[in-house]
């Protein structure tokens, strides 16, 4: 009995390498004083984003917009209190106007975003931004 022999030939092309996507952290803390208002607005953000990193040692009203379009809203929650990691995305919507369901998209930026806080007085709220 003769074993066949089958022979693979493979072809390998040099793919250059790719540019190496660093994830970028920018944290910082707000704290509502005695008005119960705190709002920030971020240095330009230049690329996709990944995530927004919230914590509250109260209860609070937290909004995340484009600056200076507030009303382009990423995120709202009027009563936050916790910890939460936002994977923040958006929607692509087909030109005819349909919104293609279970298909999310990361928000692509080149500009500044508005974290807005409001509640109890002394309530400290902490925002880690990531991006890459």
């Amino acid at each position: 009995m003769q074993e066949s022999e089958e022979r693979l030939e493979i072809d390998i092309k040099e793919v250059p390498d790719e540019k190496e996507a660093f994830i970028k952290d920018f944290g910082f803390s707000l704290n509502t004083g005695s008005s119960g208002v705190a709002e920030f607005v971020t240095p330009i953000i230049n690329g996709k984003l990944d995530a927004v990193m919230v914590s509250s040692d109260k209860q609070v009203g937290i909004s995340i917009s484009f600056d200076p379009f507030d009303d382009i809203v990423l995120w709202k929650d009027v009563d936050f209190f916790g910890r939460k990691y936002l994977p923040l995305r958006t929607q692509p919507v087909h030109n005819d106007g349909l919104i293609l369901r279970n298909e999310y998209t990361k928000w692509s930026l080149n500009n500044r975003l508005r974290m807005k806080v409001k509640g109890p007085q002394n309530a400290t709220v902490n925002f880690i931004v990531r991006w890459y």
